[in-house]
């Protein structure tokens, strides 16, 4: 049986009070009772198992027409639980970028910007280092820091700032989730499809990883999602609300990153077709267009225009690195640095090295899992999860392929088409100006594997494959996705 759509909304205002809270209260009671990494580990451990039990329980007990809806609630749930736990298990300083020390604010790290916020109540007096990064998810998580600061009884802010300085980030992942769900039904895709989109999300260990360090890098995901979703919410059903909607989730994208400024491609022509496509109404959308630029223009601009004053930085100003250093890629020819796969680099290791490789849609592909990151758990289990991302990613050329040569397109089809086009574009580009390791790595784009399944799970659906051929694709990506859950949390529970 559906749920209404206020069912729905309550639904989501508890999720997201639980996500803001949990992580928050968890952390101060660990902090308080010294719970060491082991104990949390452990009780991570019995966390997923026991709701995995729930999860089978639950879901053969359930009727048919409320399976899909509980499973989709499940999903949520144990993608909440992997977030959180790595965020409370992960150490300080384990697997993060350019954190370095948190009492030391001549590193211009970026937990020297979060402890500007914390302690100076100010944004930093330089662009230098790490400082020169849009401020909302360091305010956000500044903010998450004072409230953890008052439940704990060690009120050292340097001690809250490195427990605290994680909590942003894991709200923000575990908020990624819902609004990837909510694209898929702004979508219409069927509940199958919804199944495999979020399961994937859920499940990607690079989502987790990026919860459990400070950074704007799940903030950059989350945003993104929330984006391209008013866009294509907005071009539904384009009212003052769905605007205000668009307006604030851009503004406070590129609060965050400059690289959320993508999507206004898409935003950009959805306004052009319903002015084009419909003269009577074109002085509404210009009023519309109007009030979307009076809240998103303030809230995004406002940053890159004081660095611009004070520093006279250009607003697309980002922290040079040196020719020739250890991430230099440049002496590589550019069909070795963008051939489609160097599989012999595939092959040699399930782990991207941002020292030694070059090859970008290898590395990226090897990212999107596991970042830059190596693991001690053998080679069973990130093979696997390698192996499934690449299976998808082959799907996904072949039915974009197909696709092509379909006659009749959905309008949204078009524009996650075109949407994922755009990102690959962008990061090729990016590689090109920018060749070193580092600039191939899928954290700056958590936003493209969230693309990619959506965009298989619609075309999917749109290809109205061959009975034998659509029963056989469907069996297979249930198989795949089912050992994919599993390598993710066989991952999560060996990592430390």
């Amino acid at each position: 049986m559906c749920r209404s759509r206020a069912e729905d909304r309550i639904y989501e205002y508890i999720f997201c009070l639980l996500v803001v809270s949990i992580p928050v209260i968890g952390q101060a009671m660990i902090a308080n009772q010294g719970i060491g990494a082991e104990k949390i580990h452990m009780g991570m451990w019995i966390c997923i198992l026991l709701g995995t039990f729930l999860f089978v329980g639950d879901i053969l007990m359930a009727s048919r027409g409320e399976r899909e809806e509980k499973i989709l609630r499940w999903i949520l749930l144990l993608g909440c639980i992997m977030r959180i736990g790595y965020t409370f298990y992960n150490g300080v300083f384990s697997r993060v970028h350019d954190v370095w020390y948190y009492d030391d604010y001549t590193q211009n790290s970026k937990a020297s910007y979060l402890m500007w916020l914390i302690e100076r109540g100010k944004l930093p007096d330089t662009y230098e280092g790490q400082l020169y990064h849009q401020p909302f998810s360091y305010l956000f998580t500044a903010g998450v820091c004072k409230i953890l600061q008052l439940m704990t009884y060690d009120r050292n802010i340097y001690f809250v700032g490195s427990i605290g300085g994680k909590l942003g980030s894991c709200i923000a992942s575990c908020m990624t989730m819902l609004f990837s769900l909510k694209l898929c039904k702004e979508l219409k895709m069927k509940q199958e499809s919804k199944i495999l989109v979020m399961w994937f999300v859920a499940f990607l260990p690079g989502m987790y990883l990026a919860a459990g360090r400070i950074g704007e890098d799940a903030f950059s995901c989350l945003f993104a999602v929330m984006e391209i979703y008013t866009a294509l919410k907005w071009y539904h059903n384009s009212n003052i609300r769905n605007t205000i909607y668009t307006a604030i989730a851009f503004g406070f994208g590129l609060q965050t990153n400059l690289s959320c400024i993508l999507p206004m491609g898409l935003l950009v022509i959805l306004v052009l077709e319903k002015m084009v496509g419909d003269h009577d109404a074109i002085k509404k959308y210009i009023g519309q267009t109007a009030i979307f630029a009076g809240i998103a223009a303030p809230l995004g601009l406002w940053f890159y225009i004081r660095n611009a004053i004070r520093f006279g930085i250009p607003f697309t100003y980002i922290n040079k690195q040196e020719i020739g250093n250890m991430l230099w890629t440049g002496d590589y020819s550019l069909r070795e640095r963008f051939a489609p796969i160097n599989w012999e680099n595939l092959i040699a290791s399930p782990y991207a090295n941002v020292y030694e490789d070059y090859n970008l849609f290898t590395y990226f592909l090897k990212s999107e899992i596991f970042g830059e990151f190596s693991f001690e758990m053998g080679k069973v289990i990130p093979y696997t999860l390698l192996i499934i991302n690449l299976l998808m990613t082959i799907f996904l050329i072949a039915f974009m392929f197909r696709w092509i040569t379909k006659r009749e397109k959905e309008h949204d089809e078009w524009a996650l088409m075109g949407m994922f086009a755009f990102y690959l574009l962008f990061i090729c580009y990016s590689y090109y100006k920018e060749p070193f390791g580092c600039s191939m790595d899928a954290r700056y784009f958590l936003i493209v594997p969230i693309l990619k399944v959506v965009l298989l799970g619609k075309l999917s659906e749109s290809l109205n494959l061959a009975l034998a051929a659509g029963k056989g694709y469907a069996a297979l990506m249930k198989a795949a996705m089912l050992l994919f859950g599993t390598a993710s949390i066989v991952m999560f529970c060996s990592i430390s």
